[in-house]
């Protein structure tokens, strides 16, 4: 299938641009563009908040100089899969900056979430720990102490001397922080909760307060609008941590693009959100990326989207006349085309931010020693199996994209795919490396940059037993995947809760993953696989059960606090 012609030329990082695409005109990374080098002319003027930064920690960091530490920016989408890049193959996503960074650094294809929701995995990527550990979740009754943040990478960096800035969607929810998150960070853009697609429309909303005086109105590209002023207000004479979190191409993002355009017999969520074309919406007429591109071509519905979900995990397992509360649209054919139209344009709006930081880290002579690292904070189910959403420990689900760009790597050492089973959790640790520091013993991940021998298997959970799901565990190793399932009880949960080691599962998967790639044939019942099963039965025991006592003793050692009893999303 042909693509549609993309807006934006990519940006130049001294690689080829991918033979025979052709590249049109951007009205939008031409303004950002423009509004960014206006500010780095000083020809605009932002007050941006000035907290003062804490002394360097010199036993924390090593004898690395402030001119030989690189700047480093995390960006981090929400919901998007490891297959919606176009570098990774899909046939229509066109996500040209990114694979250009990609093309000039790694692309790791075995990438994976510790936890596939969003509160757990995004302080999963900010602590390096697993949620029985850290005991940050939606369903958990702890919330973060400022013991426990001050081992986080932001907090690190900014002890080193650096000069740490958030953009976008913080997510953490639960923290009893001194000040607060934005206190936390030299440089604040950010907020909890869900966006919209055009945020200012809900002036009341407190996520959306502090975008209230942005130039833009969509929510990405308020995103490239808040990095813009953060290059133009950042001190030069130290290096700089950025993260960037945006909330595309989440549902919240994607199910608000036209409020209005519902029809008037519309009775249900999923048509009130999705039964429509969101470019009928007036506001998106001409719009480079949110009017007509991908509407050209038909895009069908994954092949499951209608089918009996149960058929895949049995009732009584999970419920999904609860998961269908956010995502009812997944379940219906005729709506999908135009969610999946939606969702892949976001994440080419995503990628014009990208592409627009990365021509003004080149503007200001920043882009030889910024290191970029891109990620998602899980993926995502649009149909298949008959559901949709996310935590469940499907690939498509806990696989994530994770491109790490370089530019101090030689060039014959770029472009590289790295096949080796990695976690969200190691990006913490791999970031600390880039700025000489040291992780602290706490995290679970190891740097990517110093991984000797590759993992021979990934532990993944799920504890998030709200919208109708159990609590999961997998363990995946490069050919085998096994899954078990467990009832879920309370909510919060409690220690006791989380000691799976003397239950029996109600539920098993087996998959080969080299033969079934897309996790159709459940092997638990097939007898000549039964010692693998076997096997894989007991590393995921031993491990949980080992997960689980060191979660204790982690708890016990910060220790952590409670959130107020009315504090758990119990949904």
């Amino acid at each position: 299938m042909q693509k549609a012609h993309l807006i934006g030329g990519p940006f130049r990082l001294g690689i080829d641009d991918t033979p025979g695409r052709k590249i049109v005109g951007s009205a939008f990374a031409d303004s950002a563009r423009s509004f960014g080098l206006a500010l780095i002319l000083g020809l605009l003027t932002v007050a941006a908040p000035c907290y003062s930064s804490p002394s360097v920690d010199t036993e924390a960091s090593t004898a690395a100089t402030a001119v030989d530490r690189p700047n480093i920016i995390f960006l981090l989408t929400d919901d998007q899969r490891a297959d919606t890049l176009s570098i990774a193959g899909h046939p229509q996503i066109q996500t040209p900056h990114i694979d250009a960074l990609a093309r000039g650094g790694v692309r790791y294809t075995n990438a994976f979430t510790v936890q596939p929701i969003c509160a757990p995995s995004r302080f999963a990527f900010l602590s390096g720990q697993y949620e029985r550990t850290s005991g940050l979740g939606f369903n958990s009754p702890y919330q973060v102490t400022d013991s426990q943040w001050s081992e986080t990478y932001p907090a690190l960096l900014r002890d080193a001397g650096y000069h740490t800035g958030f953009i976008g969607k913080f997510g953490v929810q639960f923290y009893a922080l001194e000040g607060g998150a934005s206190k936390q960070f030299d440089f604040w853009r950010a907020h909890d909760g869900w966006l919209p697609f055009f945020p200012k429309d809900l002036p009341e909303n407190p996520a959306t307060a502090i975008y209230r005086n942005a130039e833009h109105s969509i929510t990405t590209e308020i995103m490239g609008e808040m990095v813009s002023e953060f290059f133009a207000t950042r001190p030069t004479d130290s290096p700089f941590m950025l993260s960037v979190s945006f909330s595309a191409p989440h549902n919240s993002v994607v199910s608000s693009m036209f409020p209005e355009g519902a029809a008037p017999d519309c009775d249900h969520y999923a048509c009130r959100v999705m039964g429509y074309p969101a470019n009928a919406n007036p506001r998106l007429a001409g719009h480079p990326v949110y009017d007509e591109l991908y509407r050209e071509h038909p895009i069908p519905p994954a092949p499951d989207t209608g089918q009996d979900p149960y058929k895949f995990i049995p009732e009584g397992v999970i419920d999904h006349d609860a998961r269908q509360k956010w995502y009812a649209y997944n379940y219906l054919p005729a709506l999908q085309p135009e969610h999946l139209i939606r969702y892949y344009q976001t994440i080419t709006g995503v990628d014009e931010v990208v592409g627009s930081l990365v021509a003004q880290l080149r503007a200001q002579g920043l882009d030889k020693n910024t290191v970029i690292i891109f990620s998602s904070d899980h993926g995502l189910l649009n149909g298949e199996y008959g559901t949709g959403g996310k935590a469940l420990l499907y690939d498509l689900v806990t696989k994530i994209p994770l491109v790490v760009y370089d530019p101090r790597v030689p060039a014959d050492e770029t472009g590289q795919i790295n096949k080796d089973l990695v976690l969200s959790i190691d990006v913490p640790a791999s970031i600390l490396a880039y700025a000489g520091i040291t992780a602290p013993e706490r995290m679970e991940g190891e740097a990517l940059q110093h991984q000797e021998s590759p993992r021979d298997s990934v532990f993944l959970e799920s504890l998030t037993v709200a919208e109708g799901n159990p609590f999961i565990e997998a363990l995946r190793t490069e050919r085998w995947k096994y899954v078990r399932y467990f009832a879920a009880e309370g909510c919060p949960y409690t220690e006791e809760q989380l000691d799976f080691s003397d239950r029996e599962p109600i539920f098993e998967q087996l998959f080969d993953v080299h033969a079934d790639p897309a996790e159709r044939s459940n092997l638990v019942n097939v007898a000549e696989h039964a010692t693998v099963l076997a096997e894989l039965r007991e590393r995921t025991r031993a491990t949980s059960k080992a997960m689980t006592d060191k979660g204790r003793h982690h708890k016990d050692e910060v220790p952590v606090a409670m959130r107020p009893k009315d504090s758990a999303y119990c949904w």
